[in-house]
Order: C-alpha cells, then structure tokens, then sequence
C-alpha cells in the first residue's frame, strides 16, 4: 500500500477542518520543508546567497563525522543540495559568511570549539574552498560574527570563547590586514563561558559596538568603542540568568537598538528596551523550555517587529506577533521540530515575504519553515496536474482537501474547485475538466468550474489515475489492477483490463504515435506495459525499471516521462520505443504523482505529494533534455528575480573566448541573440527592461557545451 493510499483514511477523518479554508489563510502561517534528517548534532545556520545566483542559500555547522561545515545550494525549486566545506572541523558550533578578501565572492567562517580554532574558507568562485586559520590556538571558540570593526572597509571577525577550564572567558576580535592575515585583540575576559558575540553600532554613533553575554554569570553587557576600539564596557542586565543568545535590534522602530536575548538552561526569554541613551528596561517574555535562540524581524508584512523563537526541550519553533504597540501574542508553530539550536530568517523562495530556516541538535534534523503570507500555499497532497491551454493556467488536484488549485509557473494560486473530499488523477477533453474522487469521475467547465458530469464506478480499491484518446473516452486506472474505459457522451462504462497489470497501476497516458495507453504502476522494478485501447490486450514494453511509478505524461515528439519515488523521487525519461534504457531528468521532488508535459511551451509539471508543491521543469527547447541544471558552462545572473536589469557572471577558466548568448521566452521563442567574448569572474550586463513580467531563459554556449539560467523578470 502506498503512503497515499493510507493517507485517505486520515483524510477523511479531518476534511471538516478544510471547509473554512478561505479564512484560515487570513493569519500567518508558515509551512514546513525538511530539507535533511540526518545532518548529526547541528550547532548554527547562516542565511547567505552563497553563489549569487539570486536565490537564499544557507550555511550550517554540525557534528557529522566529528566536525563539518556544509553550504546548502538553494536551486529554486524550493530543494536545498548539500555541498561539503569541510569534513574535518573538531567539533564545529558557529558558522557566518562574507566576502573577506574583497574579491566579489562569498567567504565562509566557523569555529571548532574542540579544536580551538577558528577557520575561514576562501571561495574561488565555483565555490571551491581553501581553508586559511583566524586562529588556530583560541581557547574554546563558541560563536562568530562577521563586522567591520575599524571601519577600514575590511570585514574583521569577531568570537567569543566558552572556556570551561577557565573564569575569564575572552571575547575578541581579529582585525583583517591588507593580506588577509589576521590580528587578535582582546575586549574582555570578564565572562565566565561566554556562548554569543555580535557586533552593532549600539549607540549610532558611526563605530562598531559589542554586544556579549556570560552564562555562568547570568550577564548581558554592550562595549563602546571610540572610534579608535578602546572599550568602554556597560552592563545590560545582569540577572539573566544562563544567558546564551543576544542580538541588537530596533524592536520598537524607535530609531534606537534594543537588546533581544535568549537563556538555554533557565529556559528565559527577554528583550530590554532602549530609551535612546543606551539605558536599558527590560521586558521578560516568559518561557520556552531550552530557549537557544530569539531574534526579531516582520514576519506578517504589517510593519513593525515580531518575535520567533527556538529551543532545545521545545518540541516547535514559536513566534510572537507584535500589535503594533509592542503587546506580543505568542503562537506555536503547527508542524514539530525538536531540539533548535538555531532559526534565521530570510526570504527563501523570492515570494517577499520572511521564512525561517532552522537546525536542531539531537534531531539531526534541518528545516525551513515557508511563510504563508504573501503567497498562501494551497497545495495539499497535490495528486496530479495538467494544463490548460485555452485559459494558459495549471491546474492541480488535492488529495489532501478534495480541491482543485489554479496556478501558473510561479506558483501563484487560487481556487478552481473544492469541496470534492478527495481528488486524484485529471484530464481535460474540450472544455471539460475530468478528475475522481475514488469511486466517481466528475467533470467540470474549465470556464466557470460547475460540475457537468458525473458517474460512480464502483471500484476495488481505488480510481486514480487516467487519459483520454480524445475521441470520447476516458481511460481511468483503478490501483486494485482494473482500467475502465469511460464513453463520455454515453456516460457510461466498460472494464477494458480486469487483471494482469503490475501491481499498484498509478497512472496511464494515450500515445497517440502508437494508438496505446501506457501504464505506470508503483510495484518495485516495474515492468512498463501497455494496453490496447479496443482489445484490452497487454503488452510489456520494458520487462523491468525502476518501477515506483506515480505518474506519467508523453511529450510531442512521443518521450515519455515517468515520476518515481526511488532515490528522494525523481522523474525518468524513455524514448518512444524504450530502446536504449531510461535518461534521468530531475530528482529531489520526494513523493512525485501525476506529472504532465506541457507541450505548448515545453514545460515538465511535477507535483509533490509529500512537499506540497509543483515544480515546472523547462525541457529546452525541442524535446531535448536541456534543462537549467545540465552541466558544461558555468554562470549566474544576479539579482534574479530582477526588474530588468541583470548581470551575467560568467565563472570558471580565465581565458578569453567566444560564446553566443541567447534569450527565450517559455514558449521557445527567441527573443535576442549576441556573441560575446568572456572570459571566467568576467561579468556583462544584461538589459531585459524591454521584455515583459514573467520568467525567460538565458541560454549560453560555446559551441561544446551549453547552460541555461531561468531569469524571472518582474
């Protein structure tokens, strides 16, 4: 049984929860994303556009294999793919990011508390790393943070020292020399173990400040540098007892900082008020079991600032919606995640509105959390999608709340149809959109959504997916191992195949080159089969695959393309004639269901069930497997998305040679063609102002090998 077969029953169980839909969306709310399990014991995350390809990626450290720094490449289609720093970082805690030797690239920064060291990693611009030591004898290094604190236009780093030997716990910073060498300066010793550092201009006078705390000692303190880094040490509080994290930020939007802090072991939270004079009021905001880590940002778009907050005894992220007037109203997060040792934010998925990603400790787990705000997402248990031409939209079938979601390629949604229960595969024959419950096909106008057919067919276990040939019949699979053929104008229905299918049949699609419905099932190491439209007969066209089929679409040319679950879900492609084995087009979609080809513009559609989203996969541009994600050539466009003005940032070999630059539009339609002479880290302005809102490809060759960037122009 498939885990969506199972899945019906907890469905029917809670669809009364799903009737108010509409207002549910009216609060904030955020949805959750893993992004990996088994990263062991994470200490930090860093939000950063490490490859500045315009897209959020995130940097962590962690404790796989004794030590390790890894950076999180965000694809945009909302998949994180880990690379590996370094796998050597005895015990590594904080990690930060920034470009440290002025060379247009994004470094990285951690320190490996076991170690006593403090590592930054030089990044050549293909995101290849050279280690270089801050430190390489800082006892205890907890926490780094990245300021320039001489303001010599040189980022410097800044770390505290958790020293459990020793009462006098360093807090330092180490300045950047011209030559990237670095020199120690110490600011204090008066912590006993202190967890956190970061700097800020505290007092607004032009001069990067410190802020610290000391857990033993229960202490948040702030130093005042003159200009010149003397040190002038105040005291923020000090009854705080185990403090861990403080971060400076204007929580009021008085025009001064406040001080927001976290203490793990007395499971306290606090933010203190700045009157403007740097004096202090403080304002407890009560409890959370193994609070590790408080921040504040706008997390609903109204203006002022919000709270989140994670811990390690907590068994959710929590956030405290701010009215205005700073009366916070505190709300759990729905979806679980244990043991936080760190949550930031950032906008992730380019929707203008703030998500958070975060790390937990015993949980190896890293997850990022999709606000809902701007772009709610109705995506439940998507099943299955297709495309309609006449209206240009997509739409997507629910399993989780029986609707049936409009979209385009940027996932903006809305509500076609809902109410249904449960809906699984779909076709649309002229005007009509065709889709099951389970037990009854139900067509509705693609024009106004209204119900127009409707027909029970008993089934064994489950009507799922289904074609047409377009010549009035519906071919609709049954997973018990039936296929039905439906007469659309009749209203009626005939068991073309009542046995001999592989096990658990998912789906099917009309080959029209062959005059044949194809079969997907989800059996491990399917046989591939097809069935004669008029006869019933079966015919195996691969003997064994990959099998765990849940979808399947034919594109114009007569491939066809099979969505997976082995190997995190993957989609495969197949010649028409299955000769020459399968071609793997894209993976990392979890449980994919009922793709389609959208053979207008050369668009692969793939739902995920388990991450409630659709991903829309450019085929470019005839057929061809060419996708963004082929490999040869390497560059970016930045910012992306972007209001019309881009830059190429052209990666790899320095010598200079001969590339022609093409741009199209999702239809296939070359919109501008130059040749260009680049050579790698050169980079060239691109004008898309002319072109209209909406996505394009940037295609770039140099007669060899070929990439394609996807550009979202707004």
């Amino acid at each position: 049984m498939t885990f969506k077969t199972f899945f019906i029953i907890l469905t029917m169980i809670v669809m009364a929860v799903f009737t108010l839909i509409t207002e549910a969306f009216s609060q904030t709310t955020f949805e959750k994303q893993t992004v990996c399990t088994d990263f062991t014991q994470g200490t930090e995350v860093y939000a950063c556009d490490i490859n500045l390809d315009g897209h959020m990626d995130f940097v962590s450290s962690g404790n796989p294999g004794g030590g390790q720094v890894a950076w999180w490449e965000n694809n945009g289609y909302h998949e994180f793919i880990k690379h590996i720093v370094d796998a050597n970082l005895d015990w590594a805690r904080s990690v930060c990011a920034g470009d440290l030797n002025y060379d247009g690239e994004i470094d990285i920064v951690a320190t490996a508390h076991g170690g006593n060291m403090i590592r930054w990693y030089e990044n050549d611009g293909n995101e290849n790393w050279s280690m270089h030591y801050v430190d390489n004898n800082f006892i205890g290094p907890h926490t780094v943070d990245i300021k320039d604190v001489n303001d010599d236009g040189r980022p410097d780093v800044l770390c505290s020292s958790f020293d459990n030997s020793s009462t006098n716990s360093e807090i330092a910073w180490w300045e950047n020399m011209p030559d990237t060498n670095w020199t120690k300066h110490v600011i204090s010793t008066r912590f006993q173990q202190s967890p956190f550092i970061y700097g800020e201009d505290i007092d607004k006078d032009g001069d990067m400040d410190i802020l610290a705390c000391g857990e033993l000692n229960g202490e948040v303190y702030w130093w005042e540098n003159d200009g010149n880094q003397n040190w002038t040490e105040y005291m923020i509080d000090n009854q705080f007892n185990m403090a861990h994290t403080v971060h400076a930020r204007d929580i009021d939007l008085d025009g001064d900082f406040d001080i927001i802090g976290a203490a793990c072991m007395s499971s306290s939270l606090a933010w203190w008020e700045n009157d403007g004079s740097q004096n202090f009021s403080k304002h407890p905001m009560g409890s959370l079991a193994g609070a590790l880590w408080f921040d504040a940002v706008d997390l609903d778009n109204d203006g002022d600032r919000d709270l989140y907050a994670g811990g390690q005894g907590a068994s959710r992220l929590v956030r405290w919606e701010n009215d205005g007037n700073n009366n916070f109203t505190r709300y759990d997060f729905d979806d679980t995640f244990t043991q936080t040792f760190a949550v930031v934010h950032a906008d992730f998925n380019n929707d203008n509105d703030t998500d958070l990603v975060a790390i937990g400790f015993q949980s190896n787990q890293i997850a990022w959390f999709d606000n809902q705000h701007i772009q709610p997402n109705l995506y439940i248990k998507p099943e299955c999608v297709v495309y309609d031409e006449t209206h240009d939209r997509y739409l997507v079938a629910n399993i989780g709340n029986g609707s049936l979601i409009e979209t385009d390629t940027l996932n903006n949604q809305s509500y076609f149809v809902h109410g249904y229960g449960i809906l699984y595969g779909m076709c649309i024959v002229d005007d009509v959109l065709y889709t099951s419950d389970g037990d009854t096909v139900f067509g509705f106008s693609l024009e106004t959504g209204e119900e127009v057919f409707s027909l029970s067919i008993p089934p064994y276990n489950n009507l799922d997916g289904m074609t047409t040939d377009e010549n009035g019949f519906l071919y609709v699979i049954d997973t018990w191992g039936r296929i039905f053929k439906v007469d659309i104008e009749a209203q009626t229905y005939t068991i073309l195949v009542s046995s001999g299918l592989p096990d658990w049949p998912q789906d099917c699609v009309y080959d029209p080159f062959n005059d044949r419905i194809v079969i997907g099932a989800y059996q491990q190491s399917s046989p591939i089969v097809s069935v004669d439209p008029e006869s019933g007969e079966i015919t195996t066209l691969q003997n064994s695959s990959v099998g765990r089929f849940d979808g399947i679409t034919i594109d114009q040319y007569g491939n066809f393309y099979f969505a997976s679950h082995v190997g995190g879900g993957r989609v495969y492609k197949y010649a028409n004639d299955f000769s020459g084995g399968y071609e793997t087009v894209a993976t990392g979609f979890g449980e994919p269901t009922g793709l389609y080809y959208n053979q207008a513009d050369n668009i692969l559609a793939v739902p995920s069930f388990n991450h409630h989203t659709v991903y829309f996969i450019p085929i470019f541009p005839t057929g061809i497997n060419e996708t963004p994600c082929n490999t040869g050539i390497e560059f970016n466009i930045y910012p992306n998305p972007c209001n019309g003005k881009a830059r190429l940032i052209k990666k790899g070999s320095h010598e200079i040679e001969s590339f022609q630059l093409n741009i199209f539009n999702q239809e296939g339609k070359l919109l501008r063609s130059s040749k260009l002479m680049l050579s790698g880290a050169q980079t060239h302005e691109l004008d898309l102002q002319a072109f209209s809102p909406g996505i394009c490809f940037v295609s770039l060759s140099n007669g060899h090998s070929k990439r394609i960037r996807k550009v979202v122009v707004r």
